[in-house]
């Protein structure tokens, strides 16, 4: 039994007989999201993971690491957002990553990283070839700080690169050595 504080994915890992130790990793980035404790980090190795993911509210303090933003893609297989970030905490952090392959109508929203209430940090990420309402990224209602981020080869009704959704609540993301194309 395999209890954290870290956790690791790997492809050809396996969420059913796998515990998240570097032994026995998940083999995917949303059952290790699911399964890490509050200030735990989550190790995923090099490969493509074809997924959705929703980074669940309830966690705070969470490290989601990836191998390497070239190398290590979570592939939205054009059927919905890549990833949505809501209510988490400025302690927790995602890095390391390329988002790829999201796609919604172009009034379903965002398909690259959606990021509402959330102050975390987004570092060393990749966010290319997404398509929707906003292609890359929107923020709404949060101050997430973005470093050393490529947004490219993004597709939008609204938006391509980045949307700033400041409707409701303010929105003041920091941009840091980012490059939107």
């Amino acid at each position: 039994e395999h209890s954290g504080p870290d956790w690791h994915v790997q492809d050809g890992g396996n969420d059913v007989s796998g515990n998240g130790s570097v032994e026995y990793p998940f083999a995917t980035i949303q059952h290790a999201l699911n399964s890490s404790l509050d200030g735990g980090e989550i190790y995923v190795d090099a490969g493509t993971y074809y997924e959705n993911i929703i980074w669940p509210e309830d966690k705070t303090g969470v490290q989601l690491i990836g191998e390497d933003s070239e190398t290590t893609i979570i592939d939205g297989s054009n059927t919905d957002r890549v990833m949505v970030i809501s209510n988490i905490d400025e302690a927790s952090s995602i890095s390391g990553f390329t988002l790829t392959n999201g796609s919604v109508a172009w009034n379903g929203g965002v398909a690259g990283l959606y990021i509402s209430r959330s102050d975390l940090t987004v570092e060393n990420l990749r966010i290319t070839g997404n398509t929707g309402g906003t292609g890359g990224v929107e923020v709404s209602a949060a101050s997430p700080h973005f470093k050393n981020v490529l947004i490219s080869n993004n597709i939008g009704e609204y938006a391509g690169g980045a949307y700033i959704n400041g409707y409701w609540d303010p929105a003041h993301p920091i941009f840091e050595n980012v490059t939107i194309v």
